[in-house]
């Protein structure tokens, strides 16, 4: 597994197996797999970091959906945020991590720009 990012994926399917996925491996969103997925999850990579484990339970016609965004300032701080949820038809539905620990539900997470801000 690579190093760059502090999240495994974790996709529980119907027939309740549990998968680990590494998110930054090529052929990771296997469609299958996600077709079948009702939880979907990303775990720390060490427990014992400020990013929460976060899961979804994604609904009959749903399709997981994970994404990354790093934010930065003209200061040189850079940092990382983490989104997991699901699609539904032409709407997503999104629970981002950020690194202190913070949890946010929504398109887009308001709090990088105030940890930019305080840093």
């Amino acid at each position: 597994m690579s190093n760059d990012y502090v999240y495994i994926a974790e996709a529980v399917t119907s027939d309740g197996q549990s998968h680990i996925l590494d998110l930054e491996e090529y052929g990771w969103a296997d469609k299958e797999l996600l077709g079948r997925t009702v939880r979907w999850s990303i775990v720390p990579k060490e427990l014992s970091s400020d990013w929460k484990i976060i899961v979804v339970h994604i609904p009959e016609g749903g399709k997981p959906i994970f994404k990354s965004r790093v934010y930065g300032n003209t200061r040189g701080i850079r940092f990382r945020c983490y989104a997991v949820g699901f699609k539904k038809g032409k709407t997503s539905y999104w629970v981002w991590s950020l690194p202190n620990g913070a949890v946010e539900v929504g398109d887009e997470p308001y709090l990088p720009d105030f940890l930019l801000r305080k840093r």
